[in-house]
This record gives C-alpha cells, structure tokens and sequence, in this order.
C-alpha cells in the first residue's frame, strides 16, 4: 500500500464525530492548489486582496474593511498540499460609532460594533485532494488548519488591553478543471468554511481603587462561503517567466457576515 492509499484509507474511515472534534475551516487555505497536474509537486506563492462591498445596502458600495494575505505552498504529487500564510484584515463597517470612546466592545458582534479593528496574523493548514473519483461528479477537497491572530484599535491601545485568537478550521470544497483554449485552464471552486475560534481578552476591573484584571475568553462558530475562478496560465504563455506558471483567481466570499470581492495572485513553479 502506497503513501496515498494510506492516506485515502484513514480519511475514508474517520467518522464525523472525530471530524467535528477538530473542526475549524479557514477561508485563506490555498484554492488554487486543485490546479497541479497529475503526479506533480509545485510550490505556489500568492498574494491576495478582499474588499467589503454592500450590493443592496443603502451605504456606499465599497465598504471599509478589507483582507490581506501572503501564501506560501507546497503540493505534494498532486493529492497533498501544505501552506503557510500570513493575513492582515481590518473591519469597520459602519459609517459612524457611538460611545466608543474608552470602552471597547468585546461581544461576540465585536467585529460590527467597534471601528478601525485589525486583525493580523499566522495560520498552517494541511489541505488533500480527492480527484477522479468515478462515483463522484466533480473533485473534491478537504482541509484543516490551526492559526492565531491579535487584534488592535485605537481604544485597545488607549486602554493597555490584549485580545487576541486562536483558532481552527475544517475546510471543504467542491472543484472541477476547464479547458478553455491553448494557453490557460480555469478552476472554478466553491468552499464552505465552518470556523471555530477562541477570542481571548483582558477584562479590568476596578473596585474601590484597586485595579484587577482577568483572563476571558470565548468560543464563537463561523460558517463562510467562498467561490473563486482561478485561471492557471500554461507554461510559456508569458516569456518572461520561462517555465514559472502565472496564477490570478478572482473571488467573491461571505466571511464573518460581510460580503467581499476580491482577487488572488500567484505563481506556480514546477520541481
């Protein structure tokens, strides 16, 4: 039995439960990993950038809060592939705030409730790929991923206070490959994210001039939708990349109750 029939077999036998004991699906694995020929390994470097936008909403179209993230993968032969990435968002959705001056909000809309938070931070993830199935009409994948982020504002900064996330993620995906002429093939992808993080806070207390402080944390479940159409160039399509294939993926997503549209890109490069 080969390294990858192990594989199939152990993921083929673990039951939901065991599953859902680790479960916490992270929107920034890697999409466009799905796209590596039969028996390869490559290495695939990207950026990617999401903006907020308000399609019926009666405030502007594009909205404040925006995604950064830095990736870096490996796929090995095709079926297996591991990433690092590194993510920087901001969310302010509203247009004004109010008695926010020196307290910060930390419910669990806290994202909606206070201006200007940033979150930045790392996440690891480990993604397989089910491809050729014939009892299955499209590809499939499904990941895993541990990560931690700090948030900060004006008003965690005025106050001394930390906060901060560890979280994990399960990821699923459903996949298929076209080709759509000589020079490049398109992989459209839809992912559901089931997301379970633990927010992490200082919480002061003052009691007749004496200040304490405890450790608070709570557990919050997220589940985002992500679509993207990643387009892999061939190699040569463009001369001065040689052998280096060009990756760029537009994406609209739902993620923490906000809609954004956005864009990824990458280079894959063969070994």
């Amino acid at each position: 039995m080969n390294f990858e029939s192990i594989i199939r077999f152990v993921i083929y036998n673990m039951k939901a439960k065991q599953l859902l004991s680790v479960i916490f699906l992270s929107t920034s694995l890697l999409a466009q990993g799905h796209m590596v020929s039969s028996n390869q390994n490559a290495v695939i470097v990207s950026f990617g950038y999401d903006r907020s936008v308000d399609f019926f909403g009666e405030g502007k179209f594009l909205r404040d809060s925006y995604n950064n993230s830095l990736n870096l993968s490996y796929i090995y032969n095709e079926f297996l592939g591991f990433d690092l990435s590194y993510g920087y968002s901001l969310f302010n959705r509203k247009d004004s705030y109010s008695d926010v001056e020196n307290t910060f909000d930390f419910s669990d809309n806290f994202r909606e409730n206070n201006p200007d938070v940033s979150d930045k931070g790392f996440s690891f993830g480990v993604t397989y790929h089910l491809e050729n199935n014939e009892k299955m009409p499209i590809d499939m994948s499904f990941g895993l991923r541990y990560g931690n982020g700090d948030y900060n504002n004006d008003i965690l900064n005025a106050t001394n206070q930390d906060f901060y996330r560890k979280y994990y993620a399960l990821e699923v995906a459903g996949y298929t490959t076209i080709e759509a002429n000589a020079n490049f093939n398109v992989g459209p992808i839809f992912k559901l994210s089931f997301v379970n993080e633990k927010n992490i806070h200082d919480e002061i207390t003052i009691v007749e001039e004496i200040v304490t402080t405890d450790t608070v944390s709570k557990n919050n479940n997220h589940v985002n939708i992500r679509v993207g159409f990643p387009i892999l160039f061939d190699e040569g399509a463009f001369q001065n990349l040689g052998e280096t294939q060009f990756i760029v993926e537009p994406i609209l997503s739902n993620a923490f109750g906000e809609t954004y549209f956005g864009i990824n890109i990458g280079f894959l490069f063969n070994n």
